[in-house]
């Protein structure tokens, strides 16, 4: 699978559990979460330097900083759905701005 294709499917993965974690799972999913959603901004940011976004690599560091799952940011539960949320979107926006940009 070329970079740009893994780039795609781990955006829609970690977009997806975003989405499945406004929903109410044991703690376990929301530990899993950290580590997919961390991963996966590593290696978008990554990618994304390496192919000149850097606005989008920027808000990729961010994300993995705030889903860091070594050393976890504690929000109250309704903060994080908002977070979750605008993670999600994030990690859809960008697919659709690397998209537009070719």
């Amino acid at each position: 699978m070329e970079r740009k294709q893994l780039a795609t499917v781990v955006r829609v993965v970690a977009g997806v559990m975003l989405l499945l974690a406004l929903g109410s799972w044991e703690y376990s999913f929301y530990q899993m979460l950290r580590v997919v959603v961390c991963g996966a901004s590593v290696f978008l940011a990554w990618h994304l330097f390496d192919i000149k976004q850097i606005g989008w690599a920027w808000v990729f560091v961010v994300t993995g900083i705030l889903f860091n799952p070594i050393a976890p940011i504690h929000l109250a539960r309704e903060t994080w759905q908002v977070l979750d949320f605008v993670a999600a979107v994030i990690f859809f926006s960008s697919f659709a701005a690397e998209t537009k940009k070719k």
